[in-house]
């Protein structure tokens, strides 16, 4: 199918984040491929909107790589020089394979938000689309943009707006 942009918006400020995390956990279980994620959110007191970039796949790859680096160097008697070489190797594979959501199309969407109110941005690929959409039900999630197509998104807003 190939990488969609997904914009939703949730009743407090916190909320967004707290999807967030639990798509990070589908991403571990591999329902999910992020490129990208983004959270925004208003204070209750109407305060200036906040947009923060979730933590970049450079640095989740850096991460991994250094993972796999130690594993390897320990096996084969070098685990500093294997951590140091899989970082740089997870870090040059994590900035090859990023995409960033436009930060223009981003502060468009958060102009409008209103207090006490988040939105989170997400770039990827569904792996399992019917498990995804019951994950994220409980989150009472309203879809503000997406690029799926009219068929796809009109699956995902039944899916979010049943009570569940």
């Amino acid at each position: 199918m190939g990488k969609q942009l997904v914009v939703l918006g949730f009743d407090g400020m916190n909320r967004a984040e707290g999807v967030l995390e639990a798509v990070e956990d589908l991403q571990e279980q591999g329902v999910v491929q992020i490129e990208d994620a983004a959270i925004a959110y208003r204070e209750p007191d109407g305060s200036a909107a906040k947009v923060h970039h979730a933590r970049s796949l450079t640095d989740r790859g850096a991460k991994r790589g250094a993972g796999g680096g130690l594993l390897a160097g320990l096996l084969l008697g070098g685990p500093i020089v294997g951590l140091a070489a899989g970082a740089t190797v997870g870090a040059i594979a994590g900035s090859l394979r990023k995409h960033d959501i436009d930060r223009a199309f981003i502060e468009s969407i958060v102009v409008g938000l209103e207090p006490d109110k988040s939105i989170l941005f997400l770039l990827g690929e569904a792996i399992d689309r019917e498990l995804l959409h019951e994950r994220l039900k409980p989150y009472k999630a309203r879809v503000l943009s997406t690029t799926l197509s009219e068929e796809q998104e009109a699956a995902l807003r039944n899916t979010l707006a049943r009570e569940g």
